[in-house]
């Protein structure tokens, strides 16, 4: 129905918004912290299973990688919405196609973490 699909952009945009927004407020922080403590803006990022550690030390690269991480997540979560909204519409073949694409996006990571790459 066209409200359903009004209330899906709607939601899609909401999401899209306050990833952006989020992210961009980390990416932001992260570089002022960086410029602040080392009169530099970030070079690099750090591997995400060292995110939580050095952001509890402070650390203004992992803030700008946790940024980075926010932007990515949030297409995932637009099409995890999609296929929510697919199944709950009773179109189980798009909301099929909507998480096979969310296995594929997800496998990519889980194969290099497995390689030990």
């Amino acid at each position: 129905t066209l409200a359903g699909e009004t209330a899906i952009v709607t939601l899609l945009a909401r999401i899209f918004q306050v990833m952006l927004g989020l992210g961009l407020l980390l990416v932001v922080a992260g570089s002022l912290l960086e410029i602040a403590g080392d009169g530099q803006l970030p070079e690099q990022t750090v591997p995400a299973s060292e995110v939580p550690r050095l952001l509890l030390e402070g650390d203004g690269d992992a803030l700008l990688t946790l940024g980075i991480l926010v932007f990515l997540a949030g297409p995932v979560l637009g099409v995890l919405a999609l296929a929510i909204s697919y199944f709950r519409s009773g179109d189980r073949r798009s909301g099929v196609l909507a998480l096979l694409v969310l296995v594929i996006v997800g496998s990519v990571p889980l194969i290099r973490l497995l390689r030990g790459g």
